[in-house]
């Protein structure tokens, strides 16, 4: 779990900071990656399949902050409820796609994937 987390740190970190010039670049074998989709959701929606899903993070603003849940192939459901009657949540099955439904207020999945 940690790994993952310092993978989505950096890429927030990549993206934030400048890169380097094209002159700089080098060229490398391609190799598998840790990758991450950012899909907004508001009402239900249905994801395309991700083979090598590790994780989703649903993540619902409640008063002044955040909260989150993970669903794993493990633990394939989870929903967040918030105040006034606003709820998320978010289920993966087992053809690897994903179902959120957010009514009230909106969230936010993070799917991460190979």
């Amino acid at each position: 779990m940690r790994q993952i987390a310092r993978s989505i740190n950096c890429l927030v970190d990549a993206g934030s900071a400048p890169g380097p010039a094209p002159a700089m670049l080098r060229t490398t074998e391609i190799r598998g990656g840790t990758q991450v989709d950012t899909l907004p959701i508001i009402g239900p929606q249905h994801t395309r399949t991700y083979p090598g899903l590790v994780l989703a993070i649903l993540s619902m603003p409640v008063d002044n902050a955040h909260r989150t849940v993970l669903v794993t192939p493990d633990s394939p459901q989870a929903s967040i409820r918030g105040a006034g009657g606003g709820e998320c949540k978010l289920k993966l099955n087992s053809d690897r796609t994903l179902d959120a439904l957010c009514n009230q207020a909106g969230g936010t999945v993070f799917v991460v994937f190979k």
